[in-house]
């Protein structure tokens, strides 16, 4: 249950960081196209709006960020034990088949082995597809609130074609937000240990081969000593 609600809540962050970055990347592009921008009777008071709006922004980002840290502190022991008995639990399942195709020849009661082989097929999966959401949760994370500093680099290049003290002023304060989003990028963490992301499901799958081939071989040797014996 804890898996489930750690995978809804960190969905609803990113969710909030979509959200955000939606709304920010419309508002700003509305006030550029607007003709009354550019009029001097408005100027002051869109240039003022713009800068508040952009603020405020960042003080939401800055917020959503505080929310990940939170959930790391709150969770991230959870996760790194829940992603490492998923990866004990798959290696045993994945041993399990392993001696079901290297035995199932000379042991009796065919039926039982064949439903431990799909109980373990089961059960790998249930892990894989665990690691998998985790993995995605994190990833959809992470890319909705870098997504910013695309947005803010993006403003920027639209910034530069306005001349003017008020287009300076908002080029600073989103040169201002650039630099502390840069600084702070929100990453799902196991505790600190690594990272819930797509490069976690690399780590899990390095791990798994290393530890089956040794496996295999202790399999091997074994059924070499077992048959000069006899």
């Amino acid at each position: 249950m804890l898996i489930f609600f750690y995978i809804w809540l960190a969905l609803e962050i990113s969710n909030r960081f979509q959200i955000l970055n939606n709304l920010f990347e419309n508002q700003f592009s509305l006030k550029m196209q607007s003709p009354i921008y550019s009029t001097h009777t408005h100027s002051a008071y869109k240039k003022m709006n713009l800068l508040k709006e952009i603020s405020h922004i960042r003080i939401f980002h800055d917020h959503l960020c505080e929310m990940v840290v939170a959930m790391n502190d709150i969770f991230g022991f959870v996760i790194l034990f829940a992603v490492l008995f998923s990866l004990a639990f798959t290696l045993e399942y994945l041993i399990i088949l392993i001696l079901y195709v290297i035995m199932k020849h000379l042991l009796n009661g065919k039926e039982i082995l064949v439903e431990v082989k799909y109980a373990s097929i089961m059960w790998i999966l249930e892990n894989c597809i665990r690691v998998v959401t985790l993995a995605y949760t994190g990833e959809r994370l992470s890319r909705q609130a870098n997504r910013m500093i695309d947005i803010c680099c993006k403003m920027m290049k639209k910034i530069d074609l306005i001349i003017g003290e008020d287009a300076k002023r908002i080029k600073s304060e989103l040169k201002f937000t650039l630099v502390q989003i840069s600084h702070r990028q929100p990453t799902l963490s196991a505790a600190g240990f690594f990272n819930v992301n797509f490069q976690m499901i690399g780590f899990l799958i390095s791990s798994l081969t290393s530890y089956i081939l040794v496996a295999v071989q202790f399999f091997q040797s074994q059924y070499a000593l077992s048959s000069q014996r006899t």
